[in-house]
């Protein structure tokens, strides 16, 4: 029911249809009268992150299954939200294990956070309604925006002492947590075998312990235990010093580039028309305007089910570096709990920004108007590539593009995403940088 799920969304009336069906079931002692229905999901789509998911809908659906089962991941969050994730300026000092053990120690106390905003939103609604964890975990492996080039989360150290904390956690409260998972899989990501997806598990897929398990190998739990003919044995033959050679600190924070663009104008409530004559998404530290404004609310960066990466640079620029798989996507999206900024006004207006890639593939930019989750999204946007009118150039160039190009025919009190750029072919995984865009009315 997360709303960034763009390839795989399901509506909470879809969900909520099937909850009462069996339900009905269940009245009917066609099921068993002790058997509990629920669904399992991100904690957002549980109504505990944006205002945005508390809808009618979901609120029949609290009301109507028998428990919530939650999903909190700060795993993927060390990339998507790292603001619990850099190393502060007062812990640079640390050795690297002491820099590590204190991130993962907010990273446990995120979940928890994420754990505690879901149950209030619905003690609100059904106050009787047991909350568990339904997923939480942490991979051990990965190939891009959470290993190396990433935000450096994966590796068995770091999952052992996620692991523990969590497990310390719910056992002291009274809470259900299904760990993710027992076993590393190999289909989640089959194109990409370093994928962090492959990589949850407290086993391999060959049967060997990760370290979170290792005490367990020593004390002889798995005694007499095989997993395709072979006994359970150590990652890394036990040896701890080869494990921490995979072992890395998270980034400086002040590495981290932001992933909100919090720049706003206090003074507009989302829905109003705005009335400068320049809306500056993302300004340039050279350049100022006559009549302008900011946008109503911040603007989120997100990497649509991370098919790539966009940050803010040190510099100021908006990098998007493109992905390699079947898909690519990424927006900067209003955080205005469900409603889109009121544009409408640049009708007849154009959009300007400045841009440099080094990438040949297609790709569409513009904005978007509706919601995708109740089915009312437009992307509005011209195509990019060397075959196209506008063609990407590894030296900055300025764009002028017209609304009226880039609009679908679709009304502008509604622009969800101010800007947003998605891959069409040929997905090579190089880099777009922008500066200076902005939006005026002629």
């Amino acid at each position: 029911m997360v709303h960034w799920a763009t390839s795989y969304y399901v509506n909470p009336k879809e969900i909520l249809y099937w909850v009462n069906y069996l339900q009905t079931l269940k009245k009917d002692h066609q099921l068993p009268p002790d058997l509990w229905i629920t669904s399992s999901d991100n904690f957002e789509s549980w109504g505990g992150g944006n205002k945005a998911y508390h809808q009618e809908d979901l609120i029949a659906l609290i009301k109507a299954v028998d428990f919530v089962s939650i999903h909190t991941y700060p795993f993927h969050d060390s990339f998507y939200n790292p603001s619990f994730w850099g190393i502060p300026a007062n812990e640079v000092s640390l050795t690297t294990n002491e820099q590590i053990i204190a991130a993962m120690q907010r990273a446990s106390q995120y979940a928890q956070q994420q754990y505690y905003q879901t149950t209030a939103y619905i003690k609100k609604i059904a106050p009787g309604t047991q909350v568990h964890i339904g997923e939480t975990g942490w991979a051990t492996m990965a190939a891009s925006s959470y290993g190396k080039n990433g935000s450096q989360a994966a590796d068995e150290w770091k999952q052992k002492l996620y692991y523990q904390q969590i497990k310390t956690w719910t056992n002291t409260s009274g809470i259900t947590s299904f760990f993710f998972e027992a076993f590393d899989e190999q289909w989640k990501d089959q194109a990409n075998e370093r994928g962090s997806e492959n990589h949850f598990g407290l086993f391999t897929l060959n049967g060997e312990a990760k370290h979170a398990l290792w005490d367990l190998v020593d004390d002889g739990v798995f005694d007499g235990l095989y997993r395709s003919g072979q006994p359970i044995t150590k990652t890394y033959h036990g040896a701890l010093d080869q494990l921490i050679k995979d072992v890395l600190p998270p980034p400086l924070k002040s590495e981290i580039g932001p992933l909100v663009i919090s720049t706003v104008n206090k003074n507009y409530l989302i829905g109003e028309p705005i009335k400068e004559e320049t809306y500056v998404i993302l300004k340039d530290s050279i350049r100022s305007f006559e009549h302008m404004t900011y946008p109503s609310a911040p603007l989120k960066l997100n990497a649509w089910e991370g098919s790539c990466t966009i940050k803010i640079t040190q510099e100021g620029l908006l990098l998007v570096h493109r992905g390699k798989n079947t898909w690519w996507g990424t927006g900067l999206e209003i955080q205005g709990a469900g409603k889109g900024e009121n544009l409408s006004l640049f009708d007849q207006g154009y959009l300007h920004f400045d841009m440099k890639g080094d990438t040949h593939s297609l790709f569409n930019l513009g904005f978007q108007t509706g919601s995708y989750s109740d089915g009312s999204q437009v992307n509005n946007f011209i195509t990019i590539g060397p075959d196209q009118t506008y063609k990407l150039h590894e030296t900055w160039q300025k764009y002028k593009i017209s609304i009226r190009l880039l609009n679908k025919n679709t009304p502008l009190n509604d622009v969800t995403s101010v800007f947003y750029l998605m891959g069409i072919n040929q997905f090579d995984g190089k880099s777009i940088y922008l500066k200076n865009i902005y939006l005026t009315q002629k």
